[in-house]
């Protein structure tokens, strides 16, 4: 499944990525404690890869966009695991989360409860402005994917050296 918005590509897949990868740069668990930490990881072994100028700066937002996501929808105190990967010509990074299960507060309509797999629980407003990252990343990168299962969500964001 294929969504256009504007510019950007968000492309669904239901498996992984043939085999473009050569090896892994980084392999670290996250949390929001890491975050800033997280970021200059990824960018100095993005430039230590080759990539630089204004596709490096693009790369690291869009990989800082999707490791937020996966910190604030893996529920209270979870965070996700990020890869950093030289792929054909680029470099691809995944990010994990936990699936979240969820449902509408009967006792605060309008108001969204995610629940993560560790019980823990936040109130959402369900008209909540959110969801630019994904859209942000999709237009920062060259490929964005998702893969998403019971367990956890994969966002794989690749980008060409030029």
């Amino acid at each position: 499944m294929a969504d256009m918005t504007s510019e950007a590509r968000v492309v669904v897949l239901d498996r992984l990525w043939p085999g473009d990868v050569a090896g892994d740069l980084l392999d670290v668990v996250f949390g929001w404690t890491d975050f800033t930490r997280l970021r200059r990881l990824v960018a100095g072994q993005c430039a230590a890869a080759g990539l630089t100028g204004s596709r490096l700066d693009d790369f690291v937002l869009a990989v800082h966009e999707i490791a937020a996501n996966a910190i604030v929808h893996a529920g209270a105190g979870a965070g996700g695991r990020l890869i950093l990967q030289r792929a054909a010509n680029g470099l691809r990074c995944l990010v994990a989360d936990h699936a979240l299960q969820g449902a509408e507060d009967p006792a605060a309509p309008g108001c969204w409860v995610p629940r993560a797999r560790d019980g823990s629980e936040r109130c959402e407003p369900a008209d909540a402005d959110t969801g630019r990252g994904l859209w942000l990343a999709a237009r920062l990168t060259d490929e964005l994917s998702i893969t998403s299962g019971p367990e956890s969500t994969i966002v794989s964001l690749y980008i060409r050296f030029e």
